[in-house]
């Protein structure tokens, strides 16, 4: 008769929900500390890639892009302003409202952060073939949608995003 302890082993290996909750977990873990050796947080990182994707945009843009508050969007930009990654203009269009655009230092950042980024995911993926590696993205944005029957907002929630910055 199995043990107790080897029974629940098994039954963990064999639970892809398991699975995939361990893989994000560390995967989560491993981004926040990348994020972290350069300063920001994940939610900077967000908006940094709203920004980037939509090029200048609202505060109301960007929150609703990133699915973030936008009580707590306003620090997390006063964060990024201070640190000059981006720039906060009244908008020409109206003066009530201001537009957030990336300053160069912020394309480089992001442009950085995106080289950074990817050698973590080569590293945890090492043991997959590229092959695997494209099959393991293709069933997993599949399966994204699926979740509550939601629709990514944006590229922050994919954790696949096109991190180059628009002209």
């Amino acid at each position: 008769m199995p043990r107790p302890e080897e029974t629940a082993e098994n039954l963990l290996r064999t639970s892809t929900g398991f699975l995939l909750a361990e893989l994000g977990a560390e995967s989560r873990r491993r981004f926040n500390q990348a994020l972290g050796r350069r300063g920001l947080t994940q939610s900077q990182f967000s908006v940094l890639m709203a920004v980037s994707n939509l090029g200048p945009a609202s505060q109301q843009q960007i929150g609703t892009f990133i699915g973030i508050d936008p009580r707590n969007l306003v620090g997390v930009l006063d964060a990024l302003e201070q640190r000059v990654l981006l720039i906060r203009e009244a908008d020409p269009a109206d003066r009530r409202r201001h537009l957030v655009r990336l300053t160069s230092s912020g394309r480089t950042a992001l442009n950085q952060l995106a080289s950074l980024l990817q050698r973590e995911e080569e590293q945890m993926l090492s043991e997959l073939s590229s092959a695997q590696r494209a099959d393991l993205h293709r069933l997993l944005v599949r399966l994204l949608p699926t979740l509550a029957d939601r629709e990514p907002k944006g590229p922050a929630q994919t954790g696949h995003q096109d991190l180059e910055p628009r002209s």
